[in-house]
C-alpha cells in the first residue's frame, strides 16, 4: 500500500547523519533537550492560560565515590519538589527514589506521594538515580565510570541529599521521612531505612499506600477536609 510522502523522514535522516560526526558533548545537550521535552509533554503541559505549573527543579553536587574521601570528584544530581502542599516546617517529607530510569516533574505531581500530600501537609521529593536521566558525571558513562553504579553508592546518595535538602528548605530535625518506590526503588527505600537513614525512615516499597498506613507510622494528620480521607 502506498502511503505517500513521510514528511519527516528527510529531517529525520539529516539529524542521524549530523549525530554520526557531532561530538559527545553535543548529542548529549541534545539529549537533554529531548529529555525535558518528552517530560513536559508527558505531563500536557502548554503554553496558554491553563498550562500547569512544574514543580521545582534542582541540583545536588554529590560525591562521584562518597566512600573514598581521597577522591574529590563529584556530579550533579537531580531531585525535583513539589512544595504546594506542605503546610509547617515540622510536617512530613515524602521522598520518592528514582530508579532505573529518568524521574521527570510527574514524580512529585502524580502517584502516591502527590496525592497523599494534601492530607498531611506534606513535602514531596523525588531523587533521580545516579547515573540515570540527567544525574550523568561530566566525564560520561566509561566503564571507569560505571563502577560508582550500585545500590551501595545511591544509598550515600539518599543519605546525602536528605542531610542538603533538609537544610535548603528549613525542614525540621523531628519531621519524619517517609520513601516511596517501586521494585529496586523499593528496595532502595527498604534498605535506606535499615542501613544508613536511621529510625525516621519508613518505607512502604510498591505497598498500596493510605491514610490509615501513615496515621500508623507518624500519628493522625493535620486537620483537613473529610472528603480528602476517602
Amino acid at each position: 500500500m502506498d502511503i505517500g510522502p513521510v514528511p519527516w523522514l528527510g529531517p529525520l535522516l539529516l539529524v542521524s547523519l549530523w549525530a554520526s560526526s557531532a561530538p559527545a558533548s553535543l548529542l548529549r545537550r541534545l539529549g537533554q533537550h529531548i529529555l525535558r521535552f518528552q517530560e513536559s509533554s508527558a505531563l500536557g503541559l502548554g503554553l496558554g492560560p491553563d498550562s500547569v505549573t512544574l514543580p521545582k527543579e534542582g541540583w545536588l553536587e554529590q560525591p562521584l565515590d562518597p566512600f573514598n574521601a581521597s577522591d574529590r570528584r563529584s556530579f550533579l544530581q537531580r531531585y525535583w519538589v513539589n512544595d504546594q502542599h506542605w503546610t509547617s516546617q515540622d510536617g512530613p517529607v515524602f521522598l520518592h527514589l528514582g530508579g532505573e530510569g529518568s524521574l521527570g516533574p510527574g514524580s512529585v505531581m502524580r502517584g502516591h506521594p502527590a496525592n497523599l500530600a494534601p492530607i498531611w501537609g506534606a513535602l514531596v521529593i523525588s531523587l533521580e538515580h545516579r547515573f540515570y536521566g540527567l544525574s550523568i558525571p561530566a566525564e560520561g558513562l566509561d566503564m571507569a565510570q560505571l563502577r560508582f553504579l550500585s545500590s551501595r553508592h545511591a544509598l550515600a546518595d539518599a543519605a546525602s541529599a536528605r542531610l542538603t535538602l533538609s537544610r535548603l528548605f528549613n525542614v525540621s530535625s523531628t519531621s519524619p521521612w517517609i520513601c516511596f518506590g517501586g521494585s529496586y526503588a523499593g528496595s532502595l527505600a527498604a534498605w535506606a531505612r535499615l542501613k544508613v537513614l536511621g529510625p525516621l525512615w519508613v518505607d512502604w516499597g510498591q505497598g498500596t499506600w493510605t491514610a490509615r498506613s501513615i496515621t500508623q507510622i507518624i500519628g493522625k494528620p493535620p486537620s483537613r477536609p473529610s472528603s480528602l480521607l476517602r
